[in-house]
């Protein structure tokens, strides 16, 4: 969930958590290990009237995350920030207290920076569909 504000007509701001986990295990049952990601990110998303209840929602987002990677007794920390947009369609219903339910693509990218000596530094890009519903008051 991610919380907005209108600033203006068809505008709006707002924060929302990240919060990804994984694990993994080989063809044969061995444990790859596990990762987890916690952060937050700032975004901006533009409504283009196309008529009636339809727009266009385009959008922009960055912010900050941490990862912990775990294999056996090892963690690895790691942070960094990330940057992405989307771009699709948004229906709208009802009135003052209304809301809408988007659809489209996004790409989200992150470079990761590992915490104890600054160095490996790893870079994640991710595509892919987006839907949404969001209540207005």
């Amino acid at each position: 969930p991610a919380v907005g504000y209108f600033v203006m007509n068809n505008l709006s701001v707002g924060l929302g958590p990240t919060y990804l986990s994984s694990s993994g295990e080989d063809a044969d049952g061995n444990d790859l290990g596990d990762s987890s990601t916690v952060g937050a990110k700032v975004f901006v998303d533009y409504y283009y009237p196309l008529g009636g209840t339809l727009f266009v929602d385009v959008g922009a987002r960055v912010g900050y995350l941490s990862r912990t990677d775990s294999a056996g007794d090892t963690d690895v920390d790691s942070s960094g920030i990330s940057f992405g947009g989307f771009g699709g369609v948004a229906l709208s219903f009802g009135g003052k207290f209304g809301g809408f339910g988007t659809f489209g693509l996004f790409y989200d990218r992150s470079s990761m920076t590992v915490d104890a000596d600054g160095d490996p530094t790893t870079t994640d890009s991710s595509f892919g569909i987006q839907t949404g519903l969001g209540l207005f008051f």
